[in-house]
């Protein structure tokens, strides 16, 4: 009999890439996969009664999966080598978590495993380090279009001046009181004044993103790509495409790696893109030295990812130019501490590794 495995998804647009090879390697091994929302997944165990049920976190009580069930975990989110995100999203930090019903736990990497056992809520066979099919396209090939053909790489990370947090409310005073009482654990920026600390950041960020377009693709003729968040709005960028007579563009109908393939060099800022960007061989510039110091100051030091300093460093937008002829030439390394750097996305994220995670 056909063996039948229902894959919880939590976020669509984050996850999909993931679920899509995880479905892809268990069909090829004869088994039915049928992907599900995490809000429907009783409804779906109900209909289906699945030999095994993947979920993107622990903090759905499986017990009664159990009964009849395997239960996975396959985390959606790494958390970039951070533990209190690591305990927010999948430790139990503040949050009850079922861990006793879970059969297996697949961790990111080492880092996350190390996190877990140490709140004494995991039994260590729990835990397994296979990587997440989410970077999974990290082990193919590289490819690399010709030089002329390349462009400027941004990512943006724009939640809450999206209009996107709280999802699709656009009445500010709504925005503010609800980023307020969500902010409560001080997870992004320090609280009480969490919704002001996160509205100061993101108009800093946009002040610097705005400036260096301009520096690029306006004063200069530089192509550039936007590639936003996931949860943001597209057309917020095309004010952009205006003021640069059609040089800058938004990308996203195509998946990450083969975007990187045409992207010269890349200016984001505490977006996982980065990871994804020098994985891929594209030398990453960190927007934060233009950032406002006294909004710097508002993030949490649990919130600021552990590979920035490792990554190239911009204090003006004359930089930013010799950056891209750097790049164009050639001449810019993927980041400016290599050796760290392959360190880290070893422990935090086992790659590189030989065999595809969803595989494993």
């Amino acid at each position: 009999m056909v063996k039948t495995v229902l894959v919880a998804i939590d976020q669509s647009k984050r996850e999909l890439i993931g679920a899509y090879m995880l479905e892809h390697c268990l069909s090829s091994m004869g088994m039915r996969t049928i992907p599900c929302s995490h809000v429907d997944l009783e409804h779906y165990y109900a209909r289906y009664n699945p030999d095994a049920v993947v979920l993107p976190n622990a903090f759905y009580d499986s017990s009664n999966i159990a009964i009849n069930s395997l239960v996975f975990v396959l985390p959606s989110e790494s958390a970039n080598g951070m533990p209190d995100q690591v305990l927010n999203t999948h430790g139990g930090a503040a949050d009850l978590i079922y861990s006793e019903p879970v059969t297996r736990f697949f961790c990111w990497g080492t880092g996350m495993r190390n996190v877990l056992l140490e709140t004494e809520k995991w039994r260590p066979e729990q835990l397994v380090v296979t990587g997440n099919p989410s970077t999974d396209h990290w082990l193919l090939p590289s490819r690399k279009n010709a030089v002329e053909e390349s462009v400027i790489g941004l990512s943006t990370t724009f939640r809450s001046l999206s209009g996107n947090t709280p999802a699709r409310k656009t009445n500010l005073l709504q925005l503010i009181d609800s980023i307020e009482l969500e902010g409560s654990n001080g997870s992004y920026y320090d609280f009480p004044e969490h919704a002001e600390s996160w509205i100061f950041f993101e108009a800093s960020l946009a002040r610097v993103v705005a400036g260096i377009l301009r520096a690029l693709s306006v004063e200069r003729l530089e192509r550039a790509e936007i590639r936003p968040h996931p949860l943001e709005s597209d057309w917020r960028y095309d004010f952009f495409h205006n003021i640069s007579d059609g040089r800058i563009n938004v990308v996203r109908t195509i998946h990450m790696t083969e975007w990187l393939a045409n992207v010269s060099v890349l200016f984001t800022y505490l977006s996982a893109s980065a990871l994804d960007a020098v994985v891929r061989g594209v030398p990453v510039v960190s927007l934060k030295g233009l950032v406002d110091t006294d909004a710097l100051r508002k993030i949490p030091d649990a919130f600021s990812y552990p590979y920035d300093d490792m990554l190239w460093q911009i204090h003006d937008f004359d930089q930013a130019i010799e950056y891209v002829e750097l790049a164009r030439e050639g001449k810019l390394p993927r980041c400016r501490d290599d050796k760290r750097f392959r360190e880290f996305i070893l422990h935090e994220f086992a790659f590189p590794r030989e065999f595809p995670a969803a595989e494993l």
